[in-house]
């Protein structure tokens, strides 16, 4: 398994995070299988984004998607987002 860890500024967490939930089920058929929202304690308008996918070309392809580059621009996304990618080599449900 996947995970990517997505770091950006937004103009406005709510407006972003209503861009964010239109957009679920372009994730879904992107290949996302998991996913979690941080926002920022110090900083609302920070937000990290945590994506589950199968395999690094699933990501891959999702990173570079279109509708991807759209929603964000839509969203509100200031700047390059930071994009993290790593293997998953332990995942512990308490």
């Amino acid at each position: 398994m996947i995970a990517s860890f997505v770091k950006h500024k937004v103009d406005n967490f709510e407006a972003w995070k209503k861009v964010y939930e239109e957009f679920s089920k372009v994730r879904k058929e992107k290949g996302v299988i998991g996913a979690s929202v941080l926002q920022e304690i110090s900083d609302p308008e920070t937000v990290i984004v945590v994506h589950e996918f199968d395999n690094l070309d699933v990501a891959s392809r999702f990173f570079e998607s279109e509708e991807l580059k759209n929603a964000m621009k839509n969203a509100g996304v200031q700047g390059q987002p930071e994009i993290w990618i790593g293997n998953v080599k332990e995942r512990t449900p308490f």
